[in-house]
C-alpha cells in the first residue's frame, strides 16, 4: 500500500505539537530540523501506517506531569521510525499500545543530569511485535525501556552513558535481545518479572558503581543467556528468584 509522502526541506522549524491523523510518509531532507516551540511533544501519531525518517528533533523539555516525547505512537500499528536524530529531548521515542512497528537506525542523545529530570530514550509500553535495531541511545534515564511488551526484538543497538539502565524491561515475555552493546550505564540491563527471553551475544561493559551490575535478573523464568561478554562491571550477573534459566 502506498500513501502520500511529505518531504520536509532543509532548515529549522519551530513548531507546536504536530498530530498525524492519517497514513503518511514523512521524510526530512538536507538536515531538516524541527524544534519544539514550547517544550511540548513534537510529533504525535494517531494513525496506522506512518513512516518518519530523516528528521532532527530537539527541544522537548522535562515535565513532572506528562511524559513528553519527540515522537509518540498512540494505539497504532504498521509504523516505521528510522534514520532520525533526537537531541536533548525529555523522552525520545514513546510507544503506547502499539503493534507491528519498527524503530531502526536512530540516534538519540539526551542531556540527563539526574534520574528524576530525565526520561527514556526508547520507551515502549503495552505493545507487541516491535523491532528495535541499530539505534544509538545515550545520556537518558534508561536507554531502552519495555513494560508489558511481547514478541519483540532488540538487536545491534548501542546504549551507553545512561543514568539508570542501558536496557530495562519488566512484565515482557517472548522477546529476543541480540548483539547489543551496553556500556557505561548505571546498570547495564535489568530484566524483571518476565519469561521466555533470549539474550545472546550482547556486550556488557563498564557498568560500574556502588550498586552496578552488568545484568540484573529478578523473577525471570524459562530463558536463555548465551555467548554474552561481561567486562569491567561491578557485578557481572546478579540473579534473584529465577527458574529454568540457561547460562552458556
Amino acid at each position: 500500500e502506498k500513501f502520500d509522502t511529505i518531504l520536509i526541506k532543509g532548515g529549522t522549524y519551530n513548531v507546536e505539537n504536530l498530530v498525524i491523523t492519517k497514513p503518511i510518509i514523512l521524510i526530512g531532507s538536507e538536515s531538516a530540523e524541527i524544534i519544539s516551540a514550547s517544550g511540548d511533544e513534537i510529533i504525535t501519531v494517531i494513525a496506522d501506517s506512518v513512516s518518519i525518517s530523516g528528521l532532527t528533533l530537539s527541544g522537548v523539555t522535562t515535565s513532572y506531569l506528562k511524559e513528553r516525547s519527540a515522537i509518540r505512537i498512540k494505539k497504532k500499528k504498521h509504523f516505521e521510525i528510522h534514520h532520525n536524530k533526537i537531541l536533548n529531548c525529555f523522552f525520545g521515542i514513546y510507544l503506547e499500545h502499539a503493534k507491528n512497528g519498527s524503530i531502526t537506525d536512530n540516534i538519540i542523545i539526551g542531556n540527563a543530569t539526574t534520574e528524576a529530570e530525565s526520561g527514556n530514550g526508547i520507551h515502549v509500553w503495552y505493545s507487541k511485535r516491535i523491532k528495535i535495531e541499530r539505534n544509538q541511545v545515550e545520556k537518558q534515564r534508561d536507554g531502552i525501556y519495555f513494560e508489558f511488551v511481547d514478541q519483540s526484538s532488540i538487536k545491534n543497538n548501542l546504549s551507553q552513558f545512561n543514568k539508570r539502565y542501558g536496557l530495562h524491561f519488566m512484565f515482557s515475555n517472548d522477546n529476543d535481545y541480540i548483539e547489543n552493546k551496553f556500556l557505561n550505564n548505571g546498570v547495564g540491563v535489568a530484566v524483571m518479572f518476565s519469561k521466555n527471553i533470549l539474550m545472546q551475544s550482547n556486550h556488557f561493559s563498564h557498568n560500574w558503581g556502588s550498586s552496578a551490575y552488568g545484568l540484573l535478573l529478578k523473577e525471570i523464568n524459562d530463558s536463555e543467556i548465551l555467548n554474552n561478554t561481561f567486562e569491567s562491571n561491578t557485578i557481572g550477573i546478579f540473579v534473584e528468584g529465577s527458574n529454568r534459566v540457561t547460562y552458556r
